[in-house]
């Protein structure tokens, strides 16, 4: 090894190894907290009807939980702490006069309670991304639209996506003139402007009097 090349390697700096922390997948609802993941040494307990029964160490109530049971954080707010106890998680006064801190609000519930309600949710929320389809025709009659706008209106106060089909009837039947095409449009909107928080997800498809497709969305967060 040369005298240039002997330089070169004491002279280069010497880095420390990186750790580098994987990435958490990205997610449209954050998991819940539960257990050790609770931010805090104290915790505010509340019982399955949501009445407060208590703050009490995480640690003690970690303790007394079940293979079954686990505890979980519903939320947080201020909470009168015993004294003494609130200087000691980081709030509170110095005097110790049982001050009102925020903590996080507990619940202890059954793992299988959670799991099924959880899928009951994850049931719900495909049932309503399913989209439901309407058919009409451009020369429906009166009773038979009435049930159909109903039906409509049912599946948007419901939160559900619906496609309307509108086409001519096949076979022979009565062709709807340019007005009645028109005025049938305008009751498809007049009952999609009654449900608050429904509209048209995108611009209508295909040529009035012809095959055309009415995309909707019902109530968000129902």
């Amino acid at each position: 090894m040369s005298i240039l090349q002997v330089f070169l390697t004491l002279s280069r700096p010497k880095h420390p190894p990186i750790n580098l922390t994987p990435l958490r997948s990205l997610s449209t609802k954050p998991s819940p907290i539960t257990n050790e993941s609770i931010p805090s040494r104290l915790i505010a307990l509340i019982n399955p009807s949501g009445k407060l029964t208590g703050v009490f160490h995480k640690s003690t109530i970690l303790s007394q939980l079940t293979s079954e049971e686990i505890l979980i954080q519903k939320g947080s707010g201020p909470v009168p702490v015993p004294k003494g106890e609130e200087n000691r998680d980081g709030g509170g006064n110095e005097d110790g006069s049982g001050e009102k801190i925020t903590l996080p609000i507990c619940k202890i519930v059954k793992k299988k309670e959670l799991y099924l309600r959880d899928k009951e949710k994850k049931k719900k929320k495909e049932g309503k991304e399913r989209a439901k389809t309407i058919e009409l025709n451009w020369a429906i009659d009166g009773n038979d639209l009435a049930h159909r706008l109903g039906k409509l209106k049912e599946f948007l106060e419901e939160g559900r996506r619906v496609e309307v089909l509108l086409a001519v009837k096949r076979k022979g039947g009565r062709r709807a003139s340019t007005e009645e095409c028109k005025r049938l449009l305008e009751k498809i909107r007049g009952t999609v402007g009654e449900v608050e928080g429904a509209g048209e997800m995108k611009p209508m498809e295909g040529k009035v009097g012809g095959f055309v497709t009415m995309t909707l969305q019902g109530q968000v967060g129902k």
